[in-house]
């Protein structure tokens, strides 16, 4: 008997061999990244309803989420980091990894 069946793959999560160059625009910030896929994915200028972030603070450091509207109104949430805005960055990371695959389309 393997024991490779109740093995986890590496880092747990699926979805992960493609997430080389997730972002669309290289060297800009994770959110503006962000809002050119979503235009480009919907093929239409984002709404201010499009991508809504929230943040909540847990001690000293801040969590967000990031709703994508536009796209099914799919949820991601970034790790904790020192502001809010940092958060709103991780965030929007999280959102651009779960679509390179889409990313590498457009």
């Amino acid at each position: 008997a393997s024991s490779q069946k109740n093995a986890p793959a590496a880092g747990g999560m699926q979805n992960t061999p493609k997430l080389g160059g997730a972002a669309p625009a290289t060297g800009s910030d994770p959110k503006s990244s962000l809002n050119q896929f979503c235009q480009q994915y919907t093929k239409r200028p984002t709404a201010k309803t499009d991508i809504v972030y929230t943040t909540q603070k847990f001690g000293a450091q801040f969590q967000a989420t990031v709703q994508l509207n536009c796209i099914n109104g799919v949820e991601y949430a970034g790790a904790l980091c020192a502001s809010g805005k940092e958060a709103e960055k991780a965030a929007a990371q999280q959102a651009l990894e779960a679509h390179a695959a889409d990313i590498a389309q457009l």
